[in-house]
C-alpha cells in the first residue's frame, strides 16, 4: 500500500491544495497521514473552540487552550527511511534535465545567472 505523510498546513491556498491532493490520492488508493507538523495545537481547533473570535489577552488565551487538554505527544522517532524509488534517483543527476524535478540549479547555471544578473552583479 501506498502513503503519503504530509504536515498539515492552515493557510487558505494550502488548505485547498492540500485538499485536492488528499481527495486525488483517496481516488488512486494512496494512504494520506497528515500530522500537525510543527503546531503545537490545530489552529482550527482552537478557532472552532472561540467561535471564531479568539482571545486579544493571554490570560484567557490559556484558559481556552486549557479547554481543549493536552497536545498531542509527538510521534517517536522512525527507525527507518526508506531510500528514494530508482526512477527518482535516475533523474537526480542526469544531465539531459536541466533544472529537472530532482536537480538543484547553482549560481553558475546559464538559466539562474541570466535571471539573477542584476543581483549578482557587483
Amino acid at each position: 500500500q501506498k502513503k503519503i505523510c504530509c504536515e498539515k498546513n492552515t493557510e487558505p491556498y494550502s488548505r485547498v491544495r492540500d485538499k485536492n491532493i488528499i481527495d486525488a490520492c483517496a481516488r488512486a488508493g494512496v494512504d494520506v497521514c497528515v500530522s500537525p507538523g510543527h503546531m503545537i495545537y490545530d489552529i482550527h481547533a482552537i478557532l472552532d473552540k472561540c467561535k471564531g473570535k479568539p482571545s486579544m489577552t493571554y490570560a484567557p488565551f490559556c484558559k481556552l487552550l486549557e479547554s481543549l487538554g493536552p497536545p498531542q505527544k509527538p510521534q517517536p522517532e522512525p527507525t527507518y527511511i526508506p531510500p528514494p524509488p530508482e526512477e527518482v534517483l535516475a533523474c537526480a543527476d542526469s544531465p539531459d534535465i536541466p533544472f529537472g524535478p530532482y536537480t538543484t540549479p547553482t549560481l553558475d547555471d546559464p538559466m539562474v545567472s541570466a535571471k539573477y544578473a542584476h543581483t549578482l552583479a557587483h
